[in-house]
C-alpha cells in the first residue's frame, strides 16, 4: 500500500515538471536592479536677467480711441479803442467829457472818468466820425480809422472856449470835380493863421496834401479859400485820384498850432 502511494506522489511530481519545462527555459535569469545614480553636488541658482528700465515708455494705444475732431475755429479778434481828454492848454485830465464815434446806423460812446481816459470795446472796424465835448471847451470832431486786429489809443486836446474854429463848407456828402473850383469856407475866432489841407481816405493809409500847393498859411479872416482842384499836386506831380476826401483846415496862433476843424467825407471824381 504505501509502496503505491509513493509511485503516485512520484508519477504526478514528473508531469509538472514537464508540463513547465518550456516556461523555465523562456524565463530569463533574474538581473540585479542597477543602483540610482550619486545625486549632483548643490549649487546656487543662477539669478533671473534683469534688463534696463525704459526711460520713455509708450503707453498703450486705447481699447477705443476717440475718433479726429475737427479745430475749433477762434473767433475773430474785436479791436478796443481807447483814449484820454486832456486841456489843450494845461495839459490836465478832463473829467466828464463825452466822446461819440458814428459811422451809419453803428454808433458808440463813452464818457471820461476822473483821470480824462475812456475806452470802447467790442468796435466794429470801420471809419469813424469822432465828436468829444466838454463843459467850456470848444468841440473836437475828426475822423478816426479802427483796424481790425488792432487796437487804438487817442489822445485828445479841447481847446477852451474863446477859440473858436468852424468848418463850414465841404459839410460832407458833396461831389466835387477835378478842374473845378470850389470855396472852402471856415469861421475862426482868436486865431492868426489856418492851413487848409486836403485828405485822401483809402483802403490802407491817408495821404494829407496842402490845397495852396506849397503849405502856405491863409490868413484866419475872412475864412474863405477858392479852391481848383487839380489833377495833379506838388512839384513831384502826384496824382490827385477819385475817392474819399476831406477837408481839414489847422489854426495857428503866434506861430503856434492851436486846434483844427475837419468836414465829413466827400468825393472828388
Amino acid at each position: 500500500m504505501t509502496a503505491a502511494i509513493v509511485v503516485i506522489i512520484i508519477v504526478a511530481a514528473g508531469a509538472l515538471i514537464y508540463a513547465f519545462r518550456d516556461k523555465l527555459r523562456a524565463a530569463p535569469p533574474d538581473k540585479p536592479e542597477p543602483e540610482p545614480p550619486d545625486p549632483p553636488p548643490p549649487h546656487d541658482p543662477a539669478p533671473p536677467p534683469t534688463w534696463p528700465e525704459d526711460p520713455d515708455p509708450v503707453p498703450p494705444p486705447p481699447d477705443d480711441p476717440e475718433p479726429d475732431q475737427p479745430p475749433v475755429p477762434l473767433p475773430d479778434y474785436v479791436p478796443r479803442l481807447t483814449g484820454v481828454v486832456r486841456d489843450r492848454d494845461t495839459r490836465q485830465p478832463l473829467a466828464g467829457a463825452t466822446i461819440r464815434l458814428t459811422h451809419g446806423p453803428k454808433a458808440y460812446s463813452a464818457t471820461t472818468d476822473s483821470d480824462g481816459r475812456w475806452s470802447i470795446t467790442n468796435i466794429e472796424p470801420s471809419t469813424y466820425w469822432r465828436v468829444t465835448t466838454a463843459s467850456g471847451y470848444q468841440e473836437d470832431r475828426a475822423f478816426w480809422r479802427v483796424q481790425k486786429d488792432t487796437d487804438s489809443h487817442i489822445t485828445t486836446f479841447l481847446v477852451p472856449v474863446g477859440i473858436v474854429l468852424t468848418l463850414l463848407n465841404p459839410t460832407g456828402g458833396n461831389d466835387w470835380k477835378r478842374g473845378h473850383t470850389y470855396s472852402i469856407r471856415w469861421h475862426a475866432r482868436g486865431l492868426d493863421t489856418v492851413e487848409v489841407t486836403f485828405r485822401h481816405w483809402t483802403n490802407s493809409h491817408t495821404i494829407t496834401r496842402s490845397v495852396t500847393g506849397s503849405w502856405d498859411r491863409l490868413p484866419a479872416e475872412p475864412g474863405q479859400y477858392n479852391w481848383q482842384i487839380p489833377f495833379v499836386w506838388g512839384v513831384g506831380e502826384h496824382p490827385v485820384e477819385a475817392g474819399n476826401y476831406t477837408i481839414r483846415v489847422n489854426g495857428y496862433k503866434g506861430g503856434q498850432y492851436i486846434t483844427f476843424a475837419e468836414s465829413r467825407q466827400f468825393t472828388i471824381s
